[in-house]
C-alpha cells in the first residue's frame, strides 16, 4: 500500500481503518441474574459514576491557565520521597512502580484548572500500556483520572519473514526503549484532549498509582490552554512526488497493529502468487487512541498536499474519524477529528478543506520528518455518553417496575404505575 506525497507534493496512503462497537458494551448490564439488592447497589454506583464523570466536571470549569509552559526537570526536587528516584542513562528519574505509590510537590502560579504532560519510558517487557491512577491533593476531582495509561512504542523489524512457500509473514514488532510526551487523557480515548487538572496557588500533591506496569518520569510540564490555527490557503506546486508504503510502519503505540496482504491489483507491493504484505490492517487498526507512524525523507521544503489510498468498512455509510499528524503535532485545525468516509473498496482521497473544497496544503521542512494517524472518538463523545445515560434510566426504571410488580407477572391485576411511579409517563414520553 502507497502513501505518496506531492508538494508542491501529494501524500497518498493506503489505509485500512476501522472502528468497534466495544465503546458501548460497558453500559450493558445484566439484571436477570442479580438480587435486587445488588442491582440496587450497581445501579447506585453506576450513578456515582456518571455524575463524576469528566464532561461533569468540565461544565463546571469557570478558567483555564493560558500563561507560559511550566518545565519541571529536576526530579529530586519534586518527589516527596527520595527513595522513588532512579538512575536511568545517567539521569536521576522517577520511578512509579506496581502497587506504590508516588508523591510528586508541584507549585501552580495561580488557582487554576492545567494540562499536564509527561516524558516518560517503560523500561520492562510488558506487552500491556501502564496503567495507573492520579490522586490531586488527596482527592480525584474525577472518574477518569482513576485509569490513565501509557503506551509503549514499538517498531517494526528491517526484514520480513518469509514461509516455506515464500509468502510474506507479519513480523513481530520489538519494544522502543525511547523517552515520549504525552498528556493525561481519558484511558477510553472518547476525547483526545488532555485532561484538565485543577490546582490550588502555591503547593500541591499529585500522587500517582500504578497498577499495571511501571513508570519512569524525567520530566513533567504544567501547560495553558492552546487553540490550534486554520490553515491559510498556499498553492503546493511541482511535480515532485513522496511514496510511503501503508503497511511499512515504523512505529505503533499498539503491539497488535500489523500490515495486513490482499490480491489487489491495485495495491502495491503486488504477486500473483506469492502473499506479500500491502496495507495496513483494518482488524488491527480499528480503536480509539490506536497510533501509526511513519518516517519520510523530504528533499525541497516547501507545500504540500496530503493524500491517503484508503478503505473504510468500519459502519455502513458512517465515517471514522483520525488525526493526522506532522513531526507529531497536528498542523491545523483541519487535521484534527478528519473524517474519512466509509468505503469497501480502495479509493485515493486527497485532505480537503470540505467548506471551501479545496486541497490542504502542509508546508514540510527538508530532511527527515513522520506522519502519524491517530483514530479519534471526539466527535461521537457527546453521543456515547447521552447513550450511557439514557441506558442507565431506563435499565432504573426497569428496577423500579420489577419492585413494584414483582417478578411474577400476573394477568388479573392491574396497576396504575403513575400511582406508585410519580412522573413516569412524562418520563417515558420524553426518552
Amino acid at each position: 500500500m502507497r502513501m505518496k506525497l506531492i508538494r508542491k507534493f501529494f501524500f497518498s496512503i493506503i489505509v485500512c481503518i476501522i472502528i468497534g462497537s466495544s465503546f458501548l458494551s460497558e453500559v450493558s448490564f445484566a439484571e436477570g441474574e442479580l438480587p435486587n439488592e445488588e442491582m440496587e447497589t450497581g445501579f447506585m454506583e453506576r450513578e456515582s459514576v456518571l455524575d463524576e464523570k469528566y464532561s461533569s466536571y468540565l461544565s463546571k470549569i469557570e478558567s483555564v491557565y493560558v500563561g507560559d509552559d511550566i518545565v519541571l526537570d529536576q526530579m529530586g526536587e519534586i518527589v516527596s520521597d527520595s527513595s522513588d528516584l532512579t538512575m536511568y542513562e545517567g539521569e536521576e528519574v522517577i520511578k512509579v512502580e506496581r502497587n506504590k505509590d508516588v508523591t510528586l510537590r508541584i507549585n501552580a502560579p495561580e488557582d487554576n484548572d492545567y494540562k499536564i504532560a509527561l516524558k516518560y519510558l517503560i523500561d520492562d517487557e510488558n506487552v500491556l500500556p501502564t496503567q495507573l491512577s492520579l490522586r490531586v491533593n488527596g482527592e480525584t476531582p474525577y472518574y477518569e483520572l482513576r485509569n490513565l495509561i501509557f503506551e509503549s512504542k514499538w517498531a517494526s523489524p528491517d526484514t520480513i519473514p518469509l514461509d516455506k512457500y515464500g509468502n510474506e509473514i507479519v513480523p513481530q514488532p520489538y519494544k522502543v526503549y525511547e523517552w515520549q510526551d504525552k498528556f493525561l487523557v481519558d484511558s477510553s480515548y472518547r476525547s483526545s484532549e488532555p485532561l484538565l487538572i485543577p490546582l490550588e496557588k502555591g503547593d500541591n500533591k499529585l500522587t500517582l498509582s500504578v497498577q499495571e506496569g511501571n513508570l519512569l518520569i524525567k520530566e513533567l510540564r504544567l501547560v495553558g490552554q492552546e487553540n490550534l490555527d486554520n490553515y491559510e490557503y498556499s498553492e503546493a506546486s511541482g511535480n515532485q512526488m513522496i511514496t510511503i508504503q501503508g503497511e511499512n510502519i515504523m512505529y505503533r503505540n499498539d503491539s497488535s497493529i500489523r500490515a495486513g496482504a490482499a490480491f489487489n491489483i491495485d495495491l502495491e507491493p503486488y504477486h500473483s502468487s506469492k502473499r506479500v504484505l500491502n496495507f495496513l490492517d483494518d482488524s488491527s487498526f480499528k480503536n480509539a487512541g490506536q497510533k501509526v507512524s511513519y518516517e519520510f525523507e523530504v528533499e525541497e521544503a516547501g507545500f504540500y498536499y496530503l493524500g491517503m489510498n484508503y478503505r473504510q468498512r468500519a459502519r455502513d455509510d458512517f465515517p471514522v474519524f483520525i488525526h493526522i499528524l506532522i513531526n507529531d503535532e497536528i498542523p491545523v485545525a483541519e487535521y484534527q477529528n478528519y473524517p474519512l468516509d466509509y468505503t469497501t473498496e480502495f479509493k485515493v482521497h486527497t485532505v480537503t478543506d470540505f467548506e471551501s473544497d479545496t486541497p490542504i496544503p502542509i508546508y514540510l521542512e527538508e530532511g527527515l520528518n513522520t506522519l502519524s494517524f491517530v483514530i479519534s472518538l471526539d466527535p461521537l463523545k457527546e453521543t456515547i455518553e447521552a447513550v450511557e445515560q439514557l441506558i442507565y434510566e431506563i435499565q432504573l426504571l426497569s428496577l423500579e417496575l420489577n419492585n413494584l410488580a414483582g417478578p411474577n407477572a400476573d394477568r388479573h391485576r392491574d396497576i396504575n404505575v403513575e400511582e406508585f411511579i410519580p412522573g413516569v409517563t412524562e418520563q417515558l414520553i420524553t426518552c
